[in-house]
Formats: structure tokens, sequence, C-alpha cells
């Protein structure tokens, strides 16, 4: 969502006629559905953009029977099918509007990702040059902050003064997108889509690779409360039990909300055969401050 900014605050979602499922695209990793493939079509058709520049590279869609419809297509998987592909339709609608040049627009060095990068470290609280970047699977740079700072960014991202010169009005906007279309976001059966429908409030969640996943909201008063997770060992299913828990616990979600996610938090565990073997427990105890 923080890489989406720059998609609005420069006035390019405006410009490009983007609504609100499309910006909420451009802060996914989605299944690779039809729904999600032709609204990064749209993003690229209204700025002008052919799909060939996508530099996120192919895979196949998540969504197992869009998978497979592929291949009963006779189809190979494209850019457009990757996760990200919403994100990096976002950033070239941007360099577009913004008159950067769109080869490169992944390097650390294109003014696009310095933009990212400054938004991040603004948001964070941190200096700049205190931020390292590695390499995204989709090419990206995958910046580098203290769990902790991300999770301080994300708080002042939803509240509603998320921050100075205007830019509380670009973050509720993409607040807004993600939360009214968590669809879009992850995809039929993804956490990242099940999770905000269980929650009783407006809940922006978002998975990110190796383990790491996002969760704010804001409390009665419009401040930002933010989680911020990184499993260990970079697995999704204690990432995703330890996220349901640890909301249950400070009580964003209650006793119905986690009974519907049972199939990421405690619901049981099954052989081959179908048959209940075990359970999910947790060994987490957290105070709500």
């Amino acid at each position: 969502m923080i890489q989406a900014l720059p998609l609005v605050e420069s006035g390019a979602a405006d410009a490009f006629g983007l609504e609100p499922r499309h910006l909420a695209l451009c802060c996914a990793s989605h299944s690779g559905e039809p729904v999600h493939v032709g609204g990064v079509r749209e993003i690229l058709a209204r700025a002008g953009v052919d799909e060939s520049l996508l530099h996120c590279g192919p895979h196949p869609p998540i969504h197992d029977e869009s998978a497979r419809d592929l291949v009963r297509r006779g189809a190979s998987p494209a850019a457009i099918h990757n996760n990200c592909s919403g994100k990096h339709a976002g950033m070239l609608a941007t360099c577009v509007h913004r008159g950067w040049p769109p080869a490169g627009y992944w390097s650390p060095d294109h003014p696009l990702q310095r933009e990212i990068g400054a938004t991040l470290a603004d948001l964070a609280g941190v200096p700049t040059s205190s931020i390292d970047h590695a390499v995204d699977g989709c090419g990206v740079p995958a910046f580098r902050l203290p769990v902790t700072r991300f999770a301080h960014a994300l708080a002042r991202f939803v509240g509603t003064d998320a921050a100075d010169g205007g830019r509380s009005a670009a973050c509720s906007r993409l607040f807004r997108a993600m939360t009214g279309h968590p669809e879009l976001v992850g995809g039929t059966g993804r956490f990242c889509t099940e999770l905000p429908r269980a929650a009783p409030r407006p809940l922006l969640a978002k998975a990110g690779a190796e383990g790491f996943y996002a969760v704010a909201w804001r409390d009665d008063s419009g401040r930002g409360i933010a989680l911020a997770a990184k499993a260990a060992g970079g697995d999704t299913r204690s990432r995703d039990f330890a996220v349901t828990e640890a909301l249950h616990q400070v009580g964003v979600l209650d006793a119905r909300g986690v009974a519907k996610l049972a199939a990421f938090h405690a619901g049981p565990l099954r052989n081959h055969a179908g048959e209940p073997v075990g359970r999910l427990t947790s060994l987490m105890n957290l105070e709500p401050r």
C-alpha cells in the first residue's frame, strides 16, 4: 500500500480515472483470477501502457482453477498473471503521469523507487539512508525495516492524521480501497480476503513474502493501530495462525470472527484420509495496550 502512495499523491490515479477496485489491485498480491487479470489490464489501458512493459515476470495464477483454465486453453502464464502485476501496473501509471521513463521503473535508482523509499522512511519515522533493500521476487526493491518501525508506518498510514502535507487523504483513499475490496487484494479462499471479512471493523490486511504480514485498523477515535508479524521460518501456516490469534487476544476479532478463520487458525489438522489428527495451539499471551 505504501508502494501505491505515489500513484495517488501524484494525481495519476485521478488523471487515469482509476476506481477503488483498481487501487485495491495496485496494493494486492492477487490470485490471478479473471477479475484480477481483467482489472490490471484496465489500469494499463487507462494509462496507455503496453502489457509487455510489466517487469514482474510470469508465474501461473495462485488460484488453482484459473491456473488449470490456462492449461486447458493451451496458454502460458504471462506477467499479467503474476500476483504483483497490479502493483507494477500502478507503478507504470505513475511513471507515465510524472513523465518518468517506464524503462527500469523497478530499479532502486529510478525516481519512482527513490520516492517510494523516502515515503516509507517518512511514515516509519526513520532516515531514508537507514533503509537498506534487497530485490523482491517481482523485481522491485524490497525495503528492509525493523518490524516495529514497519508497524509504526502502518499505524500512521491508517490513522486519520496519517502524515503532514495532505498525505492523510491519499492514505485514507487506499485504506478504503483495500478494506472495500478484499477479494481483489487476495482472492478466493485467501487469508488476505477472509481476514477483513471476519473482522467487525474495516481492517487492512496484506501478506508479504517469507512469512511477513501487515494488519492495521482505526480505533473509535480514528487513531491508527497496526500489527506487523514475521514468521522466522518464512512459512504461511504459523504466520496466519499467529496473526489471527494476536488479533483475537487484543480484541479486534471476536469468537465469531475467529471461527470464520478456522482454516487459518486452530481448525483440525487432517491426514490424507480426512481424519482429524490434531490442531494448532497458541503459546502467546498478549496484553492489549
